[in-house]
């Protein structure tokens, strides 16, 4: 399917040239991995309460958060393109998708 444009109310085709400035454009921007620290950041204070010596974790402990905090901090070394990245969930969640799996 071929990309387009609407030009004076006209939907057109884009060039040749057009369409490989889009996918050169699209590519470069897919290259910058800083682009997602700051949901990497905030993902990472919602979670800064669980390294508190006296937090309330429930069923989790410091260890199960502390993996899930580094596997957070380690994303712009793990991937070069933001498009490949897998955010991993906090324990809670991947609680509930492994259980969620157990019962399929």
């Amino acid at each position: 399917m071929p990309l387009t444009k609407i030009v004076n109310g006209v939907q057109l085709d884009l060039t040749p040239e057009e369409e490989a400035q889009v996918y050169a454009e699209r590519d470069a921007y897919d290259l910058e991995i800083d682009r997602v620290r700051p949901q990497r950041n905030g993902l990472l204070s919602a979670s800064d309460f669980t390294q508190l010596g006296d937090a309330v974790l429930g069923d989790y402990t410091a260890e199960d958060w502390q993996a899930y905090r580094q596997l957070l901090r380690d994303i712009p070394q793990n991937y070069s393109r933001v498009s490949e990245i897998v955010w991993p969930l906090d324990p809670p969640a991947e609680a509930a998708r492994l259980a969620a799996l157990d019962d399929e």
